[in-house]
């Protein structure tokens, strides 16, 4: 939450602030609301909500566009510029330029928080294992997460397709 920006819509809209207090609990905390019908807080089970889930949005689209420009693919610089603060203004954010990449991921992690891209993203950039290791050390205090490991940055090739045509793929290291 304090990642976000002041004015950004988008976090009233993703998370719920005021938190909540499980059944057999004391803890209260915010929780991503994205998927889940507010009116319904506390009188139903936490596990009572919707199974709606985005599969693709037309941001989506527009952000990935500014990433392939900023990777190389034809385009310029104020063309990023114009798709992220395209993005920022249905934010209710100020428009900046001379966008980067790090700038362009930060900005999908607000976009799409809670929508499953997020390790996607780490991995494109690179910085899956520097990120996600620096936020299990400084937020695991009950120390219950493993480090997250070169060897589990892609998923394992499916099984079936290992042995449906045996010596054609092999197994990403790891698993």
């Amino acid at each position: 939450m304090k990642d976000y920006e002041p004015g950004d819509l988008r976090l009233a809209s993703t998370i719920y602030t005021a938190g909540y207090t499980s059944a057999g609990s004391t803890e209260t905390r915010p929780f991503f609301k994205k998927w889940v019908d507010i009116t319904k807080i506390p009188s139903a089970s936490r596990f009572d909500w919707g199974i709606n889930f985005i599969a693709l949005r037309y941001t989506d689209i527009l952000m990935m566009k500014a990433e392939c420009i900023l990777n190389g693919a034809p385009g310029s610089q104020s063309d990023v510029d114009g798709i992220i603060n395209q993005v920022r203004n249905r934010a209710g954010l100020a428009a900046k330029s001379g966008f980067t990449l790090a700038q362009l991921y930060d900005e999908r992690r607000k976009e799409f928080a809670d929508e499953g891209s997020r390790w996607f993203d780490l991995q494109r950039s690179g910085s899956l294992l520097t990120v996600m290791n620096n936020w299990i050390g400084s937020e695991d205090a009950q120390k219950r997460i493993n480090q997250v490991t070169a060897n589990y940055i892609i998923y394992p090739v499916p099984q079936s397709q290992l042995d449906a045509a045996p010596g054609l793929y092999v197994q990403n290291p790891g698993y």
